[in-house]
């Protein structure tokens, strides 16, 4: 069945291809046929109108004739035998008639195939196939397109040569009769003499719009005949044509010419001798140009700016990097196409939104320029477009700052920090961390300080608290601050405050920074102190001067100008003075490196600094000034007068200051020591257990570390032996001299015991990995200390007492020679009273009794004020009496000189006043400090727990080494000798005494609950010491507990000093204390005699010496008024 399918399909194939082939020649021969009829027709024509020209009519009817003919050929030879039947039977009918041997075979072939495949076949399907191969096969070796004529193909196409190859003869041999023949054939109208015309066939551009500006090319075509010219005729109107321009041939058929620089709308025809064209238009456009720009901005939603629409016709962009900026123009002409193109040659296609206008987006990422390029419909471009700049505002780096503190710092005892940082970002900070490390070889660490939302300024205060760093002396905390801001389209940009440090600084520094600053503090003020002696001097010679001429010249007013203009700047310095003052006490209190007593002074010493500058220095001034500018002799005296008695109140104070200062100096001094030595005991306490737990531990690298703590500990030794020198010279120059020679052995002691030159030796011990050795040496460098500090204390309580019993003294001799002087004064009174009336000489005599007595006032009032630059109990009240009494003896003198008995009187009891009121505040001043030596003696309760302490310490030190060397000894030989088992029992003796010291100490501090925790587990940890020491069983566990003891001793010591720290806080708290006014004082000024006898009885209870005590009732007596 197959093989049938493919001979019938193959069959078809090649009758299909007959048909085509017959198609082909079908139309090729109907072509070359009609060609020839019109070729006959045409060149009968030529030849006819060649030899005798036809008149029109027959022109006419030949014309007729030739399209009838070609119509007649078309559908004879063309149409009708391409519409014949050509079916594929027809075919086979064909070929069986063109070849007679092959029967009836085709058509069978075609048929049998149809009844087999019908649906309905009543003949056997196996004859049919037989039948219907034995037809295909008949056929295989036929040609069947020999069944296509193709003669009659080419004995036309001989024909059809012939008469074109006449017709170009004819053309070439008779081209003008060729000429005007086919144009009276094609125009019959046309006579025979008549002259052709041309025809205008076609112009170029016809109706058209250009640009302004742009040229013109008009061009024809011409038919017929070749014009003798052709031009173009325009104007701006139709009837207005008078512009002419000649077309240039390019063939004779074609001409062409340019109107250049066209700048409005015109009319123009184009003329072929008197031939004219039609009338055309072009119209003139303006090219295209951007009549409108809109800009919307579209900032990144990080900024928070909302959107923006610019409609100013301005293409320059601003904004910052990110935005996107919608561009929308308008155009004056409808637009083809249109552009941005960039400063790089990039451009980026705008999308027409509708005639005369267009959009495109722009993402801003960096600075640049760009102009739009238009193109209308005409497909005219913009020319000279404006450019555009695209300016990007970056988003600046954020700004950050340590406000507080925006410097490295020591840090304070409460290892406490007030930070205050600032930052700032022109669009919002994202992040904020503080990163940190400790000492610089710390890892890093951070700390975050926002909670990521974004705000353009930050300021953030907090109390960084250090203490969980557990930080040591020397410790450094290196800190900064890094920000972020929010800029999600390059990037979060990151910015750092400078680097800061927060140290820790040694006991030790602190007292050498106090102590420099308080050389400074000295130094100042005895700068203040000589220069206010120049101004004095200055004024001085400037009073002399006007006592010998009123008339205060120039010169002399400028130099007091100068001289006021001077002590204005003083009180500026003493201002700063005091400040100076005032930081030294905080940071002192701050690290708590001063006795609470010695603070106290401290304070006192600054308060008076303030006092300095009193109201009357500068009423004083203004007066003088005031004076200057009235120019009156005698207020100017007066005034000149007064400053200089308050410039000598003002150097008083000055100066008492200034002795009060050098007198704290050495009391810091000594107090500096003490804690040195302390802070030195406590330093090599740690590098002893440290030693014992590198042993333990085998820790070369620990031992390594402690060998350089050590280092710097025996450097601090050596240090504090030099400052120990300095407070030997500088007691011996204020009178201590016995104490300055104790001190000064004492430094030699150090020397001699080369303390320094053990640690050393520890130091190298420990580096070459021997720390049995360096914990006997470290024994022994313990000991030394804890006697050094236990001698500086006990040389500290010397030089309190020494120096109140000094002064004590002192006030007891003031008083006791202002009695006598009273005494004297009250004699000489009644003297006078006497003796009035009488001669020249007795006046005399008595003058000169009131200047003895007014020469030893004022030798008291020296004594005293020397005495009051050592003390702040000496009042300020009593330089102001006995300096009444002084004036007051200088008036009696004058008096009795000039015999004025009465008057002389009144102003010797006066001076007799004015110097019991000094007596009185003598004798309060003596009261308080014999009050303070009881309690030095007795000391006060902080200091004597402290002081217990110490020596428990030094007790517990001596039990140690005892200790550690008994062990020795038992691993020599594994046994103790008699001697070995005796001194066992006296150090469990020894170490059973200080535990009964530790539980009576325990019982008195009761009332500091905090602290006694800290010593409450000692008993019990010295019970077990005491059991091994019974037990003649001494190892390293016994060593390690006595070395915790040892810790917990000095640790409760400093937790003591603490403890007094925190109450002297507590105490400055403010209060609001209401209180009812005193009522008016009675006649009696408050003071009746019932109380000065009261006075007086306290006088003589205070235990002075018999023979003053008639001195004390006859000054009480005077103030009485009972003489």
């Amino acid at each position: 069945m197959h093989q049938n399918e493919t001979l019938y399909r193959t069959l078809i194939q090649r009758l299909a291809a007959v048909r085509r082939y017959d198609i082909a020649i079908t139309s090729v021969r109907g072509m070359v046929l009609l060609l020839l009829v019109f070729g006959c027709f045409t060149g009968f024509a030529l030849i006819v109108n060649t030899i005798f020209p036809l008149p029109s009519l027959l022109r006419y009817l030949y014309l007729g004739l030739t399209l009838s003919g070609v119509s007649y050929a078309l559908i004879t030879f063309l149409v009708r035998p391409l519409l014949q039947n050509r079916s594929l039977e027809r075919i086979a009918l064909r070929v069986e008639h063109h070849f007679p041997t092959l029967g009836n075979n085709v058509i069978n072939a075609l048929q049998l195939w149809r009844v087999r495949q019908a649906e309905s076949n009543p003949y056997s399907s196996a004859l049919l196939d037989a039948a219907f191969q034995r037809s295909v096969h008949a056929t295989e070796n036929v040609d069947f397109k020999r069944i296509v004529n193709t003669q009659s193909l080419w004995k036309y196409g001989r024909y059809l040569s012939a008469v074109l190859v006449f017709l170009l003869i004819f053309g070439a041999v008779f081209p003008h009769q060729f000429r005007q023949s086919w144009a009276l054939f094609l125009n019959p109208a046309l006579q025979p003499d008549q002259k052709p015309q041309p025809q205008i066939l076609r112009v170029l551009p016809g109706n058209a719009e250009v640009v302004r500006g742009a040229s013109v090319p008009v061009s024809a075509e011409i038919g017929n005949v070749v014009p003798a010219t052709v031009s173009v005729r325009y104007g701006r109107t139709p009837a207005t044509l008078k512009n002419q321009l000649e077309l240039a041939s390019e063939d004779d058929r074609l001409f062409s010419g340019t109107i250049e620089g066209v700048e409005r709308s015109f009319f123009y025809t184009v003329q072929a001798d008197h031939v004219t064209s039609p009338i055309y238009q072009v119209t003139v456009n303006e090219f295209p140009l951007v009549t409108g720009i809109k800009l919307e901005y579209f900032y990144p939603a990080y900024t928070g700016i909302p959107e923006k629409v610019v409609e100013e016709n301005n293409g320059d962009i601003t904004a910052i990097k990110g935005t996107m900026v919608w561009v929308t123009v308008t155009s004056n002409n409808p637009l083809r196409r249109a552009a941005l193109v960039f400063a790089n040659g990039e451009q980026l296609a705008m999308k027409l939104q509708t005639a005369r206008s267009a959009k495109r987006q722009i993402l801003i990422t960096e600075e640049t320029s760009y102009h739009i390029e238009l193109m209308d419909y005409l497909n005219a471009e913009s020319v000279n477009p404006v450019q555009y700049k695209i300016n990007v505002l970056e988003d600046e780096y954020p700004v950050v700052r340590i406000i507080e503190p925006e410097q490295d710092i020591d840090l304070t005892n409460d290892l406490r920090l007030p930070v205050w940082i600032s930052a700032a970002d022109d669009y919002g900070i994202r992040h904020i961390n503080l990163k940190y490390k400790l000492n610089d070889d710390g890892q890093e660490q951070m700390m975050p300080l926002t909670d990521g939302q974004a705000k353009t300024e930050v300021s953030h205060q907090f109390t960084w608290d250090l203490n969980e760093f557990m930080l040591l002396p020397e410790d450094v905390i290196i800190y900064y601050v890094e920000v972020y801001d929010n800029d999600t389209v390059s990037g979060p940009k990151r910015s750092v405050s400078p680097t800061y440090t927060a140290r820790v600084p040694s006991l030790m520094e602190i007292y050498d920074e106090v102590a420099e600053q308080q050389d400074d503090q000295i130094d100042d003020a005895e700068e203040i102190l000589e220069e206010s002696r120049d101004i004095k001097e200055q004024l001085d010679d400037v009073a002399r001067e006007l006592l010998k001429n009123p008339d205060m010249t120039y010169e002399q007013k400028k130099s007091v100008e100068n001289a006021l203009k001077k002590q204005q700047e003083l009180a500026q310095k003493v201002e700063e003075l005091s400040k100076s003052l005032e930081e030294t006490v905080e940071k002192l209190e701050q690290n708590e490196a001063a006795t609470l007593e010695m603070l106290e002074k401290m304070e006192e010493v600054q308060q008076l600094m303030e006092e300095i500058a009193t109201d009357e220095m500068k009423e004083a001034m203004e007066k003088l000034q005031e004076a200057m500018q009235e120019l009156d002799p005698n207020e100017i005296q007066k005034a000149m007068e007064n400053m200089s008695l308050t410039q000598e109140e003002y150097m008083e104070r000055l100066e008492r200051t200034l002795g009060l200062l050098k007198q704290i100096q050495m009391e810091q001094k000594m107090d500096a020591a003490v804690q040195k030595a302390q802070e030195l005991t406590r330093q090599q306490n740690e590098v002893n257990e440290g030693t014992q737990e590198a042993e333990k531990n085998g820790d070369q690298n620990q031992l390594d570390e402690l060998a350089q703590d050590q280092e710097r500990i025996a450097e601090e030794t050596d240090a504090l032996q030099k400052e120990l020198e300095e407070l030997a010279q500088m007691m011996q120059e204020n009178g201590l001299s016995d104490l300055a020679q104790q001190m000064q052995q004492l430094a030699q002691q150090m020397q001699h015991q080369q303390l320094s030159g053990q640690m050393q030796q520890s130091s190298q011990q420990m580096q070459q990995g021997e720390p049995q050795e360096a914990q006997q040496t470290q024994q022994e460098i313990m000991r030394q200390l804890l006697d050094l500090s236990e001698q500086l204390q006990d040389m500290q309580q010397q030089m309190q007492m020494q120096s109140m019993q000094q002064m004590m003294a002192g006030l007891q001799d003031a008083i006791r020679d202002l009695l006598h002087i009273s005494d004297e004064e009250e004699n000489l009174g009644n003297e006078i009273q006497r003796l009035q009336g009488r001669t020249y000489d007795t006046y005399t005599d008595l003058a000169d009794w009131q200047q003895i007595l007014r020469n030893g006032t004022a030798r008291v009032t020296d004594e005293i004020f020397e005495m009051s630059k050592k003390s702040m109990m000496i009042s300020p009240a009593i330089g102001k009496h006995l300096g009444e009494a002084l004036d007051k003896m200088d008036e009696t003198q004058n008096q009795l000189v000039e015999r004025r008995g009465r008057n002389a009187i009144t102003f010797v009891r006066e001076a007799t006043a004015s110097v019991n009121a000094a007596i009185i505040e003598l004798m309060k001043s003596a009261e308080n400090m014999q009050q303070q030596m009881q309690g030095g003696q007795s000391a006060s309760g902080m200091q004597q727990l402290m002081q217990q302490l110490q020596n428990m310490a030094g007790q517990q030190q001596q039990i140690g080494e005892g200790m550690q060397g008994l062990q020795q000894m038992m691993g020599q030989d594994g046994q103790l000798s008699a001697e070995a088992r005796a001194a066992m029992a006296r150090l469990a003796a020894e170490q059973e005494a200080v535990k009964k010291s530790v539980e009576e100490l325990a019982k008195e501090m009761a009332e500091h609950g905090d602290i006694l925790g800290r010593i409450d587990d000692l008993a019990g940890e010295m019970d077990e010491i005491m059991k091994d020491l019974q037990q003649q069983n001494i190892d390293q566990e016994t060593l390690d507990r006595q070395q915790k003891i040892m810790t917990r001793l000095l640790d409760t010591q400093r937790s003591l000093r603490k403890q007094d720290y925190s109450k002297r806080r507590k105490s400055k708290t403010g209060q609001q204390v209401e209180r009812t006014s005193p009522p008016v004082l009675p006649p009696d000024k408050g003071e009746p005699k019932s109380t000065l006898r009261e006075d007086l009885l306290r006088a003589i209870q205070e235990g002075y010496p018999p023979q003053y005590e008639e001195l004390i009732k006859s000054y009480f007596r005077t103030l009485s008024g009972e003489y």
